[in-house]
C-alpha cells in the first residue's frame, strides 16, 4: 500500500503475514497473525506497508465517520 490514512477505524486480519510498515515511528517488520483485531479510535495519520512474506494478505477494514 502507498502511503495513505485512515480515518477511526477498526480491523481484523483474514489473512495474516510478514509486513513492512513504515509511519511516523519509523521502519519496521512485523509479523501479522490470522485471526488478528485492532482498533484505532484517533485514525492514523499516514503510514505505508510493504508485503516482504511470501503469503498474501488480506484484512477487513471499517472505517467510521463522526457527525459534522
Amino acid at each position: 500500500h502507498e502511503r495513505h490514512f485512515h480515518a477511526p477505524h477498526v480491523g481484523y486480519v483474514i489473512e495474516g503475514g510478514t509486513m513492512q510498515i513504515t509511519d511516523d515511528k519509523g521502519t519496521r517488520v512485523v509479523e501479522i497473525p490470522s485471526g488478528y483485531a485492532f482498533a484505532n479510535p484517533d485514525g492514523i495519520a499516514w503510514h505505508e506497508a510493504i508485503n516482504v512474506g511470501s503469503t498474501t494478505s488480506t484484512y477487513l477494514m471499517i472505517e467510521t465517520k463522526t457527525a459534522p
